[in-house]
């Protein structure tokens, strides 16, 4: 992963799910449902650049049943600045949201600690 990606690992939900939901909170991000709550965090979103059009989603191969995969969200150099705030503060959370906390991670859940 580089500085122009960020990942999240799911369980128990299918790659078209997960992709439509990261896709729609993007999507609201960019029309400014959020904005609020980014500037609490401290972070200026800048409405001038489309998180939605200048982002990309890697779907994994070969998984099993109820094992963890992660799905690389890339971002165009444009967002950079902002990608991995506005990730941790609004995409993460809203997709623990969506689906259930122990099916979504911020982080590797299949690394040992």
């Amino acid at each position: 992963m580089n500085s122009q990606s960020q990942e999240v690992y799911f369980r128990d939900v299918k790659f078209s799910e997960a992709e439509s939901a990261i896709k729609k909170i993007l999507a609201d991000i960019d029309a400014g449902k959020y904005d609020e709550e980014l500037e609490e965090s401290g972070i200026q979103r800048d409405p001038t650049v489309s998180l939605t059009n200048t982002t990309t989603l890697q779907q994994p191969s070969g998984l099993g049943p109820n094992e963890w995969y992660g799905i690389i969200v890339g971002f165009a150099p444009a967002v950079t600045y902002a990608a991995k705030s506005i990730w941790d503060e609004i995409v993460i959370p809203k997709l623990k949201r969506a689906f259930r906390v122990d099916q979504v991670s911020g982080h590797n859940p299949n690394k040992r600690k």
